[in-house]
């Protein structure tokens, strides 16, 4: 017995032509910042921290969040300790040396004239990058977020290599001006000298 079936040909809504047009192979940004002092704890947080947000993409409207990809830094996710600074003061810290990452993501962000949404800076000024430049995180605390406010899909590539970190944010370029990054030095603040006698111990 043979049967005779009918077939109707549904066009799809999107094309791989479609996809070709808007996907990101335009360079938007692309930023390498090097530590000339990195420990082996902090290149491996580096390296774990661009392993997270490395291939990310931020469809049209999309929010990154650095913590929510990252996660929070722990031993057991491989996190190490590394020098860092908390309360004023050097310390070893668990994750110590993503913020160098952030701080790449953060430059670029700017170059490819996204939104963004959160940034706070270290409490030191780092030699990694010029000044006012800095991304600091903590998880639960200070994030860095910026929004895709292109018409198109962004990509993020990060990679570690010594202790560069290299960020690039991929898109299509449409755009009529160039960004351009100028820091200055606004004002210089001394610190106080504070002198006191000091009694000499009992011996």
């Amino acid at each position: 017995e043979t049967i005779q079936l009918t077939l109707n040909y549904l066009e799809p809504e999107i094309t791989s032509r479609d996809l070709e047009d808007s996907l990101p192979v335009d360079i938007l940004a692309q930023f390498t910042c090097t530590n000339s002092n990195v420990t082996k704890g902090w290149s491996t947080n580096m390296i774990l921290a661009c392993e997270k947000i490395n291939n990310t993409i931020l469809n049209k409207g999309e929010t990154f969040s650095f913590n929510d990809l990252v996660g929070r830094p722990t031993a057991v996710k491989g996190f190490q300790k590394a020098p860092g600074f908390r309360g004023g003061a050097e310390a070893d810290i668990l994750g110590a040396g993503i913020e160098q990452v952030a701080s790449a993501l953060y430059y670029c962000a700017l170059i490819s004239d996204l939104e963004i949404l959160e940034r706070n800076s270290n409490g030191y000024a780092p030699d990694y990058i010029e000044k006012g430049l800095d991304a600091y995180v903590s998880y639960n605390s200070q994030d860095l977020k910026f929004v895709n406010n292109t018409d198109d899909p962004i990509r993020i590539e990060a990679s570690v290599k010594g202790g560069s970190v290299t960020v690039t944010i991929y898109g299509i370029d449409s755009r009529m001006f160039d960004i351009e990054i100028v820091t200055e030095v606004l004002n210089t603040i001394q610190p106080n000298t504070v002198f006191q006698n000091m009694d000499k111990d009992n011996v």
